[in-house]
């Protein structure tokens, strides 16, 4: 096996170390290992909590008001009714009818079919 084959392999590389001999060595390879599972450790930690805090953008104030208002005004609208009056796209639409349920603000009442947003109190 050639030595730009060897960097290649996948089986892992392995040569006896005499501890007593070399304890500098031995003790330098051990930190730089545990040093190196650490780091992995840290890095799976951080990218865990970002993607807990990725996740729909929330729409602006004001496309939420402007949502929320059409509601009120129109008790019973649909998501598409909703689109063709505010030209919003149909996922900030989404995201916004989304916001506006998770506050408590609205609820979707009936059947798919035939149901609507209706404003909440």
């Amino acid at each position: 096996m050639t030595l730009k084959n060897l960097f290649r392999s996948e089986a892992p590389l392995s040569f006896p170390l005499d501890t007593k001999r070399a304890p500098q060595i031995a003790a330098t390879i051990d930190e730089y290992l545990h040093a190196d599972i650490e780091e992995k450790k840290e890095s799976q930690l951080e990218s865990e909590e970002e993607k807990g805090k990725k996740g729909p953008s929330v729409p602006p104030k004001e496309k939420l008001d402007a949502v929320l208002n059409y509601i009120k005004e129109h008790p019973g609208c649909r998501s598409t009714e909703l689109i063709s009056h505010t030209s919003y796209s149909q996922t900030t639409m989404d995201r916004c009818l989304f916001e506006l349920k998770k506050k408590g603000l609205i609820e979707y009442t009936g059947s798919k079919k035939r149901g609507g947003y209706y404003p909440v109190g």
